[in-house]
């Protein structure tokens, strides 16, 4: 996929998809390979984007809805609740590869690893954008 802003700069994205929403499974993954910038490319490892939706087909309803985006330094999921009409945003940084001699990281309130969690109101859709060949979780 290309896109090109107003501005001319490109960017493409190279990805796998594994299934395709609505139906008939109602779960979409990909995984992102790729991204050029103006024509500098960057391999990613790790950065993928799944989304699961389940539908009630008598009712033509949306009974839930979840994502989970993930880069090299953050994951983002987000819960749609629709009884509450609220979606549950869950943010946690990715840490970093682990090396000789490193402690272990664990999510506590003692680092800055916590995950970070918010209720927003309403159905809230994750989506990936790029900043000069970066990727960013935004939404």
């Amino acid at each position: 996929m290309t896109a090109r802003d107003a501005a001319g700069n490109t960017t493409a994205i190279t990805y796998t998809q594994t299934s395709a929403l609505p139906f008939p499974s109602a779960h979409d993954a990909i995984m992102l390979q790729s991204i050029a910038y103006n024509g500098a490319t960057t391999t990613l490892s790790n950065a993928s984007a799944v989304y699961h939706a389940a539908f009630n087909r008598r009712k033509d309803t949306l009974e839930a809805f979840s994502a989970d985006l993930r880069t090299a330094s953050s994951t983002v999921i987000a819960t749609y609740e629709p009884r509450r009409n609220e979606t549950i945003i869950t943010t946690s940084p990715t840490p970093r590869p682990k090396s000789k001699g490193d402690k272990p990281v664990h999510f506590n309130r003692s680092n800055d690893m916590r995950p970070e969690r918010q209720t927003l109101p309403g159905l809230v859709i994750l989506y990936i954008t790029t900043e000069k060949g970066s990727l960013i979780i935004n939404y």
